[in-house]
């Protein structure tokens, strides 16, 4: 073996991350990549990251299925057989968006008993609901189960307001 050789193997044998290989009479000197206290190091971070993936796919779920369930623009369930209150809502608008918000936040109560959906004010069918009505962004409409009008209103800020008008809209209508 020569000598230089030789002082390289020495001079690098004890430092840690370094990893020395001989083959066919040439060193290979190269710095280790990690080594078993990084290891575990890295174990960790893939485990805390996979938990962390878990709970933003729940999160997401849960926000698409529960709490953040989109109100439906399917205005064909009017007229048949279940009250309908149907919100005039504009893209982009504060009025709109904060009626929208306060509906979602009472609507698992009512589900059973009423049919929520939503006349976007930027598409045909929403600006003929609204003509119809005399909607305004941010107004509503409930209608009863054959689809006739009952009652045109705005969606109160306090949420026990807005509870109590949809309880007195659901007791007229049936």
């Amino acid at each position: 073996m020569p000598t230089d050789l030789l002082a390289l193997i020495m001079e690098y044998r004890d430092k840690p991350g370094v990893k020395i290989g001989l083959q066919a009479m040439v060193a290979y000197v190269w710095p280790v990549a990690f080594d078993v206290g990084d290891c575990t190091t890295m174990v960790k971070t893939i485990a805390v990251t996979a938990a962390s993936l878990v709970v933003l796919v729940a999160l997401g779920y849960y926000l698409i299925i529960g709490a953040g369930k989109p109100i439906s623009t399917d205005l064909s369930v009017i007229g048949q057989g279940k009250p309908v209150l149907v919100l005039a809502y504009e893209n982009f608008s504060p009025t709109g968006g904060d009626a929208l918000n306060r509906l979602r936040q009472v609507r698992s109560d009512y589900d059973s008993r009423l049919n929520f959906v939503v006349a976007d004010l930027g598409t045909p069918q929403g600006r003929v609901i609204a003509n119809r009505y005399q909607l305004v962004n941010g107004q509503a409409v409930f209608l009863k189960q054959d689809g006739q009008p009952l009652r045109v209103t705005s969606i109160p800020v306090d949420e026990r307001e807005l509870r109590s008008r949809l309880e007195s809209n659901l007791a007229a209508m049936e």
